[in-house]
């Protein structure tokens, strides 16, 4: 929940995140609806997700090894990570 008041919701089985306002009304939806993918705005299982004091949201792209960064109104703003997940990264924090 953001200090709007609004609730986001991660479905990993739809590859989407759904943000409602706090009386619970749908407000939007970030990602498509079943299709995993790799490019900006698409997620392969979303799973945890937080929002800062400005309200944007982060989303958790588990199987894209990367957060993304939304604004307020569900636009993207960057992401964070790499799409390199399960390898080795020398002291650098570069994959090895």
């Amino acid at each position: 929940m953001d200090s709007s008041g609004n609730i986001y919701v991660a479905d990993r089985d739809a590859q989407t995140v759904k943000v409602f306002n706090k009386l619970g009304v749908f407000v939007r939806k970030l990602g498509v609806q079943d299709f995993r993918g790799q490019d900006n705005g698409h997620f392969n299982s979303p799973a945890g997700l937080t929002t800062d004091s400005a309200g944007n949201l982060y989303v958790a792209d588990h199987d894209n090894c990367r957060v993304q960064k939304f604004n307020n109104k569900g636009v993207f703003l960057i992401t964070i990570g790499t799409s390199v997940c399960g390898g080795r990264l020398d002291q650098n924090g570069r994959p090895d």
